[in-house]
Protein backbone atom coordinates (compact mmCIF):
# COMPACT_ATOMS: atom_id res chain seq x y z
CA UNK A 1 0.00 0.00 0.00
CA UNK A 2 1.59 3.45 -1.09
CA UNK A 3 0.42 7.10 -0.13
CA UNK A 4 1.54 10.50 -2.24
CA UNK A 5 3.73 12.94 0.61
CA UNK A 6 1.18 15.91 1.09
CA UNK A 7 4.67 18.17 0.66
CA UNK A 8 6.66 16.88 -2.04
CA UNK A 9 3.60 14.62 -3.93
CA UNK A 10 6.76 11.68 -4.11
CA UNK A 11 4.79 8.02 -3.70
CA UNK A 12 6.06 6.77 -0.31
CA UNK A 13 5.21 3.43 1.46
CA UNK A 14 2.08 3.69 3.32
CA UNK A 15 2.99 2.63 6.72
CA UNK A 16 6.75 5.61 6.96
CA UNK A 17 5.63 8.28 9.41
CA UNK A 18 8.15 10.62 8.01
CA UNK A 19 8.99 10.98 3.89
CA UNK A 20 11.57 9.34 2.75
CA UNK A 21 12.15 12.44 0.34
CA UNK A 22 11.56 15.59 2.64
CA UNK A 23 11.17 14.10 5.63
CA UNK A 24 7.77 15.93 6.22
CA UNK A 25 5.74 14.08 9.11
CA UNK A 26 3.08 11.71 7.39
CA UNK A 27 0.99 10.58 10.26
CA UNK A 28 -0.81 12.75 13.00
CA UNK A 29 1.19 10.69 15.72
CA UNK A 30 4.94 11.50 13.79
CA UNK A 31 3.72 14.88 13.35
CA UNK A 32 2.96 15.46 17.14
CA UNK A 33 5.52 13.61 18.62
CA UNK A 34 8.54 15.62 16.47
CA UNK A 35 6.41 18.73 17.35
CA UNK A 36 6.24 17.58 21.17
CA UNK A 37 10.25 17.15 21.48
CA UNK A 38 11.10 20.12 19.68
CA UNK A 39 8.84 21.94 21.99
CA UNK A 40 10.15 20.16 25.28
CA UNK A 41 13.59 20.73 24.22
CA UNK A 42 12.93 24.46 23.65
CA UNK A 43 11.43 24.58 27.29
CA UNK A 44 14.50 22.71 28.52
CA UNK A 45 11.80 20.23 29.64
CA UNK A 46 14.75 17.49 29.14
CA UNK A 47 13.34 14.37 30.88
CA UNK A 48 9.90 15.01 28.47
CA UNK A 49 11.93 15.70 25.76
CA UNK A 50 13.78 12.49 25.61
CA UNK A 51 10.42 10.33 26.19
CA UNK A 52 9.33 12.23 22.84
CA UNK A 53 12.69 10.88 20.93
CA UNK A 54 12.19 7.45 22.06
CA UNK A 55 8.67 7.49 21.26
CA UNK A 56 9.24 8.69 18.14
CA UNK A 57 12.04 6.25 17.20
CA UNK A 58 9.66 3.60 18.19
CA UNK A 59 7.03 4.41 15.79
CA UNK A 60 9.34 5.20 12.92
CA UNK A 61 9.86 2.37 10.46
CA UNK A 62 12.86 4.08 8.55
CA UNK A 63 16.01 2.64 9.64
CA UNK A 64 18.36 5.17 9.64
CA UNK A 65 15.35 7.94 11.32
CA UNK A 66 14.98 5.58 13.78
CA UNK A 67 18.57 5.96 14.30
CA UNK A 68 18.24 9.63 14.18
CA UNK A 69 15.98 10.03 17.21
CA UNK A 70 17.19 7.43 19.60
CA UNK A 71 21.06 9.19 18.80
CA UNK A 72 19.34 12.57 19.51
CA UNK A 73 17.73 10.74 22.91
CA UNK A 74 20.91 9.25 24.08
CA UNK A 75 22.47 12.91 23.57
CA UNK A 76 20.24 14.56 25.54
CA UNK A 77 20.24 12.02 28.27
CA UNK A 78 23.78 12.22 28.73
CA UNK A 79 24.14 15.78 28.47
CA UNK A 80 20.96 17.24 30.08
CA UNK A 81 19.89 14.34 32.73
CA UNK A 82 23.00 13.20 33.24
CA UNK A 83 22.02 9.50 33.10
CA UNK A 84 24.75 7.48 31.46
CA UNK A 85 23.64 4.35 31.51
CA UNK A 86 20.69 5.14 29.82
CA UNK A 87 22.17 7.02 27.41
CA UNK A 88 24.69 4.19 26.40
CA UNK A 89 21.69 2.23 25.78
CA UNK A 90 20.11 4.68 23.37
CA UNK A 91 23.25 4.45 21.55
CA UNK A 92 23.58 1.30 21.05
CA UNK A 93 19.91 1.02 20.03
CA UNK A 94 21.10 3.72 17.45
CA UNK A 95 23.18 1.71 15.74
CA UNK A 96 21.13 -1.61 16.50
CA UNK A 97 18.87 0.24 13.72
CA UNK A 98 20.96 2.22 11.38
CA UNK A 99 24.84 0.35 11.76
CA UNK A 100 26.28 3.31 9.33
CA UNK A 101 25.34 6.42 12.15
CA UNK A 102 29.07 6.39 13.07
CA UNK A 103 28.19 9.33 14.67
CA UNK A 104 26.42 7.78 17.27
CA UNK A 105 29.17 4.92 18.04
CA UNK A 106 31.63 8.10 18.12
CA UNK A 107 28.96 9.52 20.90
CA UNK A 108 29.01 6.17 22.65
CA UNK A 109 33.16 5.70 22.59
CA UNK A 110 33.25 8.89 24.15
CA UNK A 111 30.75 8.21 27.28
CA UNK A 112 32.81 4.51 27.79
CA UNK A 113 35.99 6.52 27.93
CA UNK A 114 34.65 9.47 30.22
CA UNK A 115 33.46 6.89 32.42
CA UNK A 116 36.29 4.75 32.37
CA UNK A 117 34.43 1.61 31.59
CA UNK A 118 37.21 -0.33 29.48
CA UNK A 119 35.30 -3.92 29.69
CA UNK A 120 32.31 -2.42 28.43
CA UNK A 121 34.13 -0.33 25.63
CA UNK A 122 35.99 -3.27 24.61
CA UNK A 123 32.22 -5.14 24.55
CA UNK A 124 30.68 -2.18 22.41
CA UNK A 125 33.89 -2.70 19.65
CA UNK A 126 33.21 -5.94 19.37
CA UNK A 127 29.45 -5.14 18.99
CA UNK A 128 29.75 -2.35 16.42
CA UNK A 129 32.75 -5.01 14.47
CA UNK A 130 29.79 -7.64 14.38
CA UNK A 131 27.22 -4.56 13.10
CA UNK A 132 29.55 -4.26 10.29
CA UNK A 133 30.43 -7.21 9.51
CA UNK A 134 26.75 -8.02 9.17
CA UNK A 135 26.13 -5.01 7.11
CA UNK A 136 28.74 -5.38 4.64
CA UNK A 137 30.55 -1.83 5.75
CA UNK A 138 33.60 -0.18 4.41
CA UNK A 139 36.75 -1.75 4.84
CA UNK A 140 38.06 1.31 6.32
CA UNK A 141 35.54 1.04 9.15
CA UNK A 142 36.23 -2.84 9.95
CA UNK A 143 39.60 -1.92 10.13
CA UNK A 144 39.41 0.88 12.11
CA UNK A 145 37.13 -0.53 14.88
CA UNK A 146 39.44 -3.52 15.07
CA UNK A 147 42.77 -1.48 15.48
CA UNK A 148 40.94 -0.08 18.21
CA UNK A 149 39.63 -2.61 19.94
CA UNK A 150 42.95 -4.64 19.72
CA UNK A 151 44.49 -1.36 21.71
CA UNK A 152 42.45 -1.32 24.26
CA UNK A 153 42.77 -5.25 24.96
CA UNK A 154 46.22 -4.41 24.88
CA UNK A 155 46.99 -1.45 26.38
CA UNK A 156 44.22 -0.89 29.01
CA UNK A 157 42.59 -4.15 29.59
CA UNK A 158 45.84 -6.75 29.36
CA UNK A 159 44.11 -9.29 27.30
CA UNK A 160 46.37 -10.24 24.83
CA UNK A 161 44.69 -13.08 23.26
CA UNK A 162 41.66 -10.57 22.65
CA UNK A 163 44.10 -8.35 21.23
CA UNK A 164 44.93 -10.70 19.06
CA UNK A 165 42.09 -11.86 17.83
CA UNK A 166 41.23 -8.24 16.78
CA UNK A 167 44.38 -8.15 15.43
CA UNK A 168 43.42 -11.15 12.99
CA UNK A 169 40.56 -8.79 11.47
CA UNK A 170 43.26 -5.92 9.86
CA UNK A 171 45.20 -8.71 8.89
CA UNK A 172 42.46 -10.67 6.94
CA UNK A 173 41.72 -7.47 4.87
CA UNK A 174 44.98 -5.74 4.97
CA UNK A 175 48.04 -8.42 5.04
CA UNK A 176 50.81 -6.23 4.39
CA UNK A 177 49.90 -3.93 7.23
CA UNK A 178 52.90 -3.04 9.05
CA UNK A 179 51.76 -1.79 12.23
CA UNK A 180 49.22 -5.00 12.61
CA UNK A 181 51.83 -7.59 11.84
CA UNK A 182 54.32 -5.67 14.66
CA UNK A 183 51.59 -5.12 17.65
CA UNK A 184 50.45 -9.03 16.76
CA UNK A 185 54.08 -10.32 16.74
CA UNK A 186 54.69 -8.71 19.99
CA UNK A 187 51.80 -10.04 21.22
CA UNK A 188 52.22 -13.69 20.39
CA UNK A 189 55.60 -13.01 21.89
CA UNK A 190 54.24 -11.88 25.52
CA UNK A 191 52.08 -15.44 25.14
CA UNK A 192 55.12 -17.56 24.21
CA UNK A 193 53.87 -18.23 21.64
CA UNK A 194 57.87 -18.63 19.11
CA UNK A 195 56.69 -20.46 16.30
CA UNK A 196 53.78 -17.53 15.28
CA UNK A 197 55.86 -14.94 16.37
CA UNK A 198 58.71 -15.57 14.17
CA UNK A 199 56.35 -16.53 11.05
CA UNK A 200 55.29 -12.43 11.53
CA UNK A 201 58.38 -11.16 11.67
CA UNK A 202 59.46 -13.08 8.61
CA UNK A 203 56.33 -11.24 6.82
CA UNK A 204 57.29 -8.10 8.51
CA UNK A 205 60.81 -8.79 6.20
CA UNK A 206 59.29 -9.55 3.56
CA UNK A 207 57.44 -6.10 3.33
CA UNK A 208 60.79 -4.33 4.03
CA UNK A 209 64.18 -7.06 3.66
CA UNK A 210 66.12 -4.67 5.83
CA UNK A 211 63.92 -4.22 9.17
CA UNK A 212 66.91 -4.43 11.69
CA UNK A 213 64.11 -4.93 14.51
CA UNK A 214 62.92 -8.18 13.34
CA UNK A 215 66.17 -9.60 12.31
CA UNK A 216 66.88 -8.97 16.09
CA UNK A 217 63.30 -10.49 17.76
CA UNK A 218 63.91 -13.53 15.27
CA UNK A 219 67.43 -13.96 16.98
CA UNK A 220 66.68 -13.06 20.63
CA UNK A 221 63.22 -15.12 20.16
CA UNK A 222 65.73 -18.16 18.71
CA UNK A 223 68.23 -17.68 21.37
CA UNK A 224 65.44 -18.02 24.06
CA UNK A 225 64.50 -21.09 23.22
CA UNK A 226 67.39 -22.49 22.76
CA UNK A 227 67.38 -23.01 19.12
CA UNK A 228 70.75 -21.89 18.76
CA UNK A 229 71.41 -23.18 15.15
CA UNK A 230 68.17 -20.51 13.92
CA UNK A 231 69.96 -18.04 16.27
CA UNK A 232 73.67 -18.46 14.84
CA UNK A 233 71.86 -18.22 11.28
CA UNK A 234 70.06 -15.01 12.01
CA UNK A 235 73.01 -13.58 13.30
CA UNK A 236 75.01 -14.42 9.95
CA UNK A 237 72.56 -12.63 8.33
CA UNK A 238 72.65 -9.07 10.13
CA UNK A 239 76.51 -9.77 10.01
CA UNK A 240 75.86 -9.77 6.47
CA UNK A 241 73.90 -6.92 6.20
CA UNK A 242 76.36 -4.82 8.19
CA UNK A 243 73.59 -4.37 11.33
CA UNK A 244 74.76 -7.29 13.97
CA UNK A 245 76.05 -5.50 17.40
CA UNK A 246 78.97 -6.89 19.00
CA UNK A 247 77.34 -10.25 20.65
CA UNK A 248 76.04 -10.86 17.55
CA UNK A 249 78.92 -10.70 15.77
CA UNK A 250 80.67 -12.18 18.25
CA UNK A 251 78.54 -15.70 18.65
CA UNK A 252 78.00 -15.41 14.83
CA UNK A 253 81.84 -15.68 14.39
CA UNK A 254 82.72 -18.38 16.96
CA UNK A 255 80.93 -20.98 14.58
CA UNK A 256 81.55 -19.41 10.92
CA UNK A 257 84.19 -21.84 8.86
CA UNK A 258 87.13 -21.16 6.20
CA UNK A 259 85.83 -23.69 4.10
CA UNK A 260 82.47 -24.72 2.67
CA UNK A 261 81.22 -27.54 5.59
CA UNK A 262 80.80 -30.97 3.98
CA UNK A 263 77.57 -32.25 5.05
CA UNK A 264 77.37 -35.53 6.74
CA UNK A 265 74.07 -37.08 5.45
CA UNK A 266 72.73 -36.94 1.93
CA UNK A 267 69.54 -35.21 0.71
CA UNK A 268 66.81 -37.10 -0.36
CA UNK A 269 64.44 -36.72 -3.36
CA UNK A 270 61.74 -35.70 -0.28
CA UNK A 271 63.74 -33.02 0.71
CA UNK A 272 63.38 -31.01 -2.17
CA UNK A 273 60.12 -29.26 -1.11
CA UNK A 274 62.61 -27.48 1.73
CA UNK A 275 64.48 -26.16 -1.47
CA UNK A 276 61.91 -25.43 -4.47
CA UNK A 277 61.27 -21.82 -4.24
CA UNK A 278 57.43 -21.16 -4.50
CA UNK A 279 57.34 -18.93 -7.79
CA UNK A 280 58.33 -23.05 -9.30
CA UNK A 281 55.10 -24.70 -9.56
CA UNK A 282 54.92 -28.41 -8.89
CA UNK A 283 52.32 -29.18 -11.52
CA UNK A 284 55.14 -27.69 -14.16
CA UNK A 285 58.17 -29.68 -12.74
CA UNK A 286 55.76 -33.38 -12.61
CA UNK A 287 54.99 -32.65 -16.56
CA UNK A 288 58.39 -31.99 -17.96
CA UNK A 289 60.18 -34.52 -15.35
CA UNK A 290 57.83 -37.19 -16.68
CA UNK A 291 58.56 -36.13 -20.01
CA UNK A 292 62.13 -35.75 -19.71
CA UNK A 293 63.53 -38.91 -20.93
CA UNK A 294 61.19 -38.72 -24.04
CA UNK A 295 61.78 -35.63 -24.95
CA UNK A 296 65.62 -35.58 -24.36
CA UNK A 297 65.74 -38.84 -26.81
CA UNK A 298 64.19 -36.47 -29.51
CA UNK A 299 65.74 -33.44 -28.97
CA UNK A 300 69.72 -34.60 -28.08
CA UNK A 301 72.72 -33.19 -30.12
CA UNK A 302 75.58 -34.64 -30.84
CA UNK A 303 78.62 -33.81 -29.03
CA UNK A 304 80.43 -32.46 -31.61
CA UNK A 305 77.70 -30.22 -32.98
CA UNK A 306 78.93 -28.54 -29.25
CA UNK A 307 82.27 -28.87 -30.26
CA UNK A 308 83.23 -31.53 -28.16
CA UNK A 309 85.70 -34.28 -28.10
CA UNK A 310 84.63 -36.91 -25.53
CA UNK A 311 87.98 -38.66 -24.92
CA UNK A 312 89.33 -35.01 -25.09
CA UNK A 313 87.24 -32.99 -23.17
CA UNK A 314 85.87 -35.49 -20.62
CA UNK A 315 86.30 -34.50 -16.51
CA UNK A 316 87.35 -37.39 -14.62
CA UNK A 317 85.77 -37.27 -11.01
CA UNK A 318 88.62 -39.75 -10.47
CA UNK A 319 91.29 -36.96 -10.79
CA UNK A 320 92.41 -35.96 -7.07
CA UNK A 321 91.85 -32.22 -8.37
CA UNK A 322 90.21 -29.63 -6.28
CA UNK A 323 87.10 -29.48 -9.00
CA UNK A 324 87.01 -33.20 -9.28
CA UNK A 325 86.74 -33.37 -5.53
CA UNK A 326 83.77 -31.03 -5.01
CA UNK A 327 81.31 -32.56 -7.85
CA UNK A 328 82.09 -35.69 -6.67
CA UNK A 329 81.11 -34.91 -3.30
CA UNK A 330 78.02 -32.92 -4.83
CA UNK A 331 76.97 -35.48 -6.67
CA UNK A 332 77.09 -37.86 -3.72
CA UNK A 333 74.99 -35.52 -1.75
CA UNK A 334 72.45 -34.01 -3.94
CA UNK A 335 69.45 -36.15 -4.84
CA UNK A 336 70.41 -35.27 -9.18
CA UNK A 337 71.27 -38.25 -11.62
CA UNK A 338 75.14 -37.78 -12.32
CA UNK A 339 75.73 -36.20 -15.37
CA UNK A 340 79.24 -36.62 -17.27
CA UNK A 341 81.42 -33.25 -17.61
CA UNK A 342 82.95 -32.11 -20.37
CA UNK A 343 85.63 -28.83 -20.67
CA UNK A 344 83.89 -26.38 -23.31
CA UNK A 345 85.62 -22.87 -24.03
CA UNK A 346 81.85 -21.82 -24.77
CA UNK A 347 80.59 -22.65 -21.73
CA UNK A 348 79.37 -19.74 -18.88
CA UNK A 349 80.99 -21.05 -16.35
CA UNK A 350 78.85 -24.38 -16.11
CA UNK A 351 75.84 -25.34 -17.91
CA UNK A 352 74.00 -28.69 -19.01
CA UNK A 353 73.94 -29.52 -22.26
CA UNK A 354 71.24 -31.08 -25.14
CA UNK A 355 73.26 -34.01 -24.79
CA UNK A 356 72.25 -37.72 -24.46
CA UNK A 357 73.55 -39.04 -21.61
CA UNK A 358 72.96 -35.90 -19.81
CA UNK A 359 76.61 -33.58 -19.39
CA UNK A 360 77.10 -30.78 -18.01
CA UNK A 361 79.95 -28.26 -19.80
CA UNK A 362 82.39 -26.57 -17.58
CA UNK A 363 84.56 -23.49 -18.59
CA UNK A 364 88.22 -24.60 -17.84
CA UNK A 365 88.51 -20.83 -15.88
CA UNK A 366 85.96 -22.23 -13.15
CA UNK A 367 88.54 -25.54 -12.78
CA UNK A 368 90.69 -23.39 -10.85
CA UNK A 369 88.08 -21.47 -8.86
CA UNK A 370 88.56 -21.55 -4.60
CA UNK A 371 86.17 -24.52 -2.55
CA UNK A 372 83.30 -21.75 -2.09
CA UNK A 373 83.05 -20.64 -5.86
CA UNK A 374 83.23 -24.55 -6.82
CA UNK A 375 80.65 -25.85 -4.04
CA UNK A 376 78.04 -22.68 -5.34
CA UNK A 377 78.54 -22.68 -8.54
CA UNK A 378 78.62 -26.61 -8.29
CA UNK A 379 75.21 -26.97 -6.41
CA UNK A 380 73.47 -24.78 -8.41
CA UNK A 381 74.31 -26.24 -11.62
CA UNK A 382 73.33 -29.98 -10.66
CA UNK A 383 69.79 -28.18 -9.22
CA UNK A 384 69.65 -26.44 -12.85
CA UNK A 385 70.34 -30.08 -14.69
CA UNK A 386 67.32 -31.86 -12.62
CA UNK A 387 64.88 -33.95 -14.84
CA UNK A 388 62.49 -30.99 -16.01
CA UNK A 389 64.69 -27.66 -15.16
CA UNK A 390 67.13 -28.67 -17.54
CA UNK A 391 64.57 -27.70 -20.35
CA UNK A 392 64.96 -24.12 -18.98
CA UNK A 393 69.08 -23.86 -18.29
CA UNK A 394 70.78 -24.88 -21.41
CA UNK A 395 70.72 -21.99 -22.87
CA UNK A 396 73.50 -19.16 -21.98
CA UNK A 397 71.06 -15.85 -21.99
CA UNK A 398 67.43 -15.56 -20.25
CA UNK A 399 66.18 -14.89 -23.32
CA UNK A 400 67.29 -18.29 -24.96
CA UNK A 401 66.44 -20.14 -22.02
CA UNK A 402 62.80 -18.48 -22.32
CA UNK A 403 62.05 -19.13 -25.91
CA UNK A 404 63.18 -22.71 -25.36
CA UNK A 405 61.35 -23.60 -22.40
CA UNK A 406 58.45 -21.75 -23.67
CA UNK A 407 58.15 -24.08 -27.11
CA UNK A 408 59.20 -27.23 -24.86
CA UNK A 409 55.81 -26.34 -22.94
CA UNK A 410 54.10 -25.63 -26.01
CA UNK A 411 54.59 -28.53 -27.14
CA UNK A 412 53.44 -30.61 -24.90
CA UNK A 413 50.20 -28.69 -23.88
CA UNK A 414 49.39 -29.45 -27.80
CA UNK A 415 50.54 -33.13 -26.63
CA UNK A 416 48.15 -33.91 -24.21
CA UNK A 417 45.24 -31.27 -24.86
CA UNK A 418 44.04 -31.40 -28.55
CA UNK A 419 42.22 -27.61 -28.12
CA UNK A 420 46.10 -26.05 -27.41
CA UNK A 421 47.17 -27.12 -30.47
CA UNK A 422 47.08 -23.57 -32.26
CA UNK A 423 50.21 -22.63 -29.88
CA UNK A 424 53.69 -22.13 -31.52
CA UNK A 425 55.39 -25.74 -30.99
CA UNK A 426 57.27 -28.74 -32.59
CA UNK A 427 54.65 -30.84 -34.37
CA UNK A 428 57.44 -33.63 -35.02
CA UNK A 429 57.86 -33.75 -31.45
CA UNK A 430 54.42 -33.78 -30.10
CA UNK A 431 53.65 -36.81 -32.59
CA UNK A 432 56.52 -39.08 -31.60
CA UNK A 433 55.51 -38.24 -28.07
CA UNK A 434 52.01 -39.62 -29.07
CA UNK A 435 53.81 -42.65 -30.95
CA UNK A 436 56.48 -43.82 -28.35
CA UNK A 437 54.46 -42.94 -25.00
CA UNK A 438 52.46 -46.03 -23.67
CA UNK A 439 48.78 -45.82 -23.70
CA UNK A 440 48.29 -45.06 -20.03
CA UNK A 441 51.35 -42.35 -19.39
CA UNK A 442 49.26 -40.56 -22.14
CA UNK A 443 46.08 -40.96 -20.37
CA UNK A 444 47.80 -39.68 -16.90
CA UNK A 445 49.72 -36.56 -19.00
CA UNK A 446 46.45 -35.98 -20.57
CA UNK A 447 44.70 -35.81 -16.54
CA UNK A 448 48.09 -33.28 -15.52
CA UNK A 449 47.76 -31.04 -18.35
CA UNK A 450 43.84 -30.92 -17.53
CA UNK A 451 44.70 -29.59 -13.99
CA UNK A 452 47.32 -27.31 -15.08
CA UNK A 453 45.17 -25.73 -17.59
CA UNK A 454 42.47 -25.08 -14.51
CA UNK A 455 45.07 -23.08 -13.11
CA UNK A 456 46.72 -21.55 -16.26
CA UNK A 457 48.40 -18.48 -15.02
CA UNK A 458 49.71 -20.16 -12.20
CA UNK A 459 51.00 -23.43 -14.25
CA UNK A 460 51.68 -22.40 -17.63
CA UNK A 461 53.32 -19.11 -16.62
CA UNK A 462 57.57 -19.18 -18.50
CA UNK A 463 58.71 -16.59 -16.60
CA UNK A 464 58.02 -17.30 -13.06
CA UNK A 465 59.03 -21.12 -13.53
CA UNK A 466 62.46 -19.60 -14.82
CA UNK A 467 62.52 -17.59 -12.09
CA UNK A 468 61.63 -20.24 -9.57
CA UNK A 469 64.52 -22.72 -10.95
CA UNK A 470 67.24 -20.18 -10.56
CA UNK A 471 66.34 -19.31 -7.30
CA UNK A 472 65.59 -22.84 -6.62
CA UNK A 473 69.28 -23.15 -7.66
CA UNK A 474 70.85 -20.69 -5.50
CA UNK A 475 69.41 -22.41 -2.39
CA UNK A 476 71.27 -25.35 -3.11
CA UNK A 477 74.15 -22.97 -3.76
CA UNK A 478 73.95 -21.87 -0.35
CA UNK A 479 73.47 -25.05 1.53
CA UNK A 480 76.61 -26.33 0.20
CA UNK A 481 79.18 -23.25 0.39
CA UNK A 482 77.51 -22.87 3.60
CA UNK A 483 78.59 -18.92 3.44
CA UNK A 484 76.22 -16.27 3.13
CA UNK A 485 78.63 -13.56 2.30
CA UNK A 486 80.28 -15.27 -0.55
CA UNK A 487 77.28 -16.52 -1.77
CA UNK A 488 76.29 -13.18 -2.15
CA UNK A 489 79.35 -12.07 -3.75
CA UNK A 490 78.87 -14.71 -6.80
CA UNK A 491 75.76 -13.67 -7.43
CA UNK A 492 76.66 -10.14 -7.63
CA UNK A 493 79.36 -11.04 -9.89
CA UNK A 494 77.77 -12.94 -12.59
CA UNK A 495 76.23 -11.49 -15.72
CA UNK A 496 72.66 -9.92 -15.11
CA UNK A 497 71.79 -11.87 -18.56
CA UNK A 498 72.35 -15.17 -16.97
CA UNK A 499 69.42 -15.48 -14.47
CA UNK A 500 66.21 -14.56 -14.87
CA UNK A 501 65.77 -12.99 -11.61
CA UNK A 502 67.62 -9.58 -11.25
CA UNK A 503 70.87 -9.77 -9.29
CA UNK A 504 69.00 -7.52 -6.80
CA UNK A 505 65.82 -10.26 -6.54
CA UNK A 506 68.53 -13.33 -6.02
CA UNK A 507 70.12 -11.42 -3.14
CA UNK A 508 66.43 -10.82 -1.81
CA UNK A 509 65.44 -14.40 -2.04
CA UNK A 510 68.51 -15.62 -0.66
CA UNK A 511 68.74 -13.69 2.37
CA UNK A 512 65.01 -14.61 2.95
CA UNK A 513 65.51 -18.39 2.52
CA UNK A 514 69.35 -18.19 5.10
CA UNK A 515 66.51 -16.95 8.00
CA UNK A 516 63.58 -19.64 6.55
CA UNK A 517 62.23 -23.04 8.80
CA UNK A 518 63.18 -24.88 5.75
CA UNK A 519 66.42 -24.09 5.65
CA UNK A 520 67.40 -24.63 9.27
CA UNK A 521 65.62 -28.32 8.72
CA UNK A 522 67.94 -28.84 5.60
CA UNK A 523 70.73 -27.82 8.28
CA UNK A 524 69.53 -30.41 10.26
CA UNK A 525 69.32 -33.12 7.88
CA UNK A 526 72.78 -32.62 6.33
CA UNK A 527 74.41 -32.47 9.80
CA UNK A 528 75.24 -28.46 9.46
CA UNK A 529 73.17 -27.49 12.23
CA UNK A 530 75.66 -26.07 15.47
CA UNK A 531 73.38 -27.51 18.30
Amino acid sequence: MSNDCPSCQETVRGDDLFCMFCGAALTEDAWRLSTQAERFEQMERWGQAVDARLSLAESVADPAERGRQFHAAGVLQQERLGDTAAAARSFDKALDADPSRLKAFESLDQLLVDTGDLVEQARSYRRMIRRALDSEADEKVIVALARNLADICHSRLNQPQEALDALQLVLERRPADEAALEQAAALYDQLGDVTHAAELHRRLLEIDPRRVESYQSLRRLFLNTERYDAGWCVCRVLSVLGQANADEVSFYERYATTTPTRAERPLEQGHWPLIDHPLKSPLTDELLARTHGALITLMARPHKNLGIRRRRDAIDLADMTRFANVMGYLFEFLPVPRSELFRSTEARSMQPALVEPSALLVAPELLEEDLYVLAFVGARQLVMSRPGHVFGAMQPRVSGRRAFLERVLNTLRATFHFKSRALDHDTQAREALQRNLPPREVQALTELVERMNDDAPRHWDVDAYLKGIDLTADRAGLIFANDLEKALAIIRNEPAHAAAPTVGERATELIRYAYSEEYFQVRRLIGHNID
